[in-house]
């Protein structure tokens, strides 16, 4: 069981890495423009550096979470909770999807 969860994060970072498998999900709070981007002072975050910083966690072995969705039912998506400097937590859901694409779900601030 734990060599499959290990084969899911590898096969989610091949496909964040692939610019045409990355898709937003429906439904979705995905609002990377509202969170402040640490690595572009003054800027937040847009579609390209939000899935930069998801594949930056990945090759990092930055935690994940298994999540199961009612939507599609039996879905299951993968959180990460990434701390921002200051102390904010940006919540992070992506999952794969049919046609080996990746979902982005959510990125946005946590509560």
């Amino acid at each position: 069981m734990a060599s499959d969860l290990v084969a899911i994060r590898s096969h989610l970072l091949s496909l964040a890495r692939q610019e045409t498998k990355r898709i937003i999900d429906s439904p979705n709070d995905w609002r990377p423009y509202e969170v402040d981007n640490p690595y572009e002072p003054g800027q937040q975050f847009n579609d390209e550096t939000a899935w930069e910083l998801i594949i930056r966690l990945r090759e990092e072995g930055h935690p994940m979470e298994e999540d199961p969705q009612q939507k599609p039912p039996g879905a299951i998506a993968y959180r990460l909770i990434f701390c921002l400097p200051g102390g904010w937590n940006v919540f992070i859901k992506i999952r794969m999807g049919k046609r080996s694409c990746i979902c982005g779900r959510s990125f946005h601030y946590s509560a």
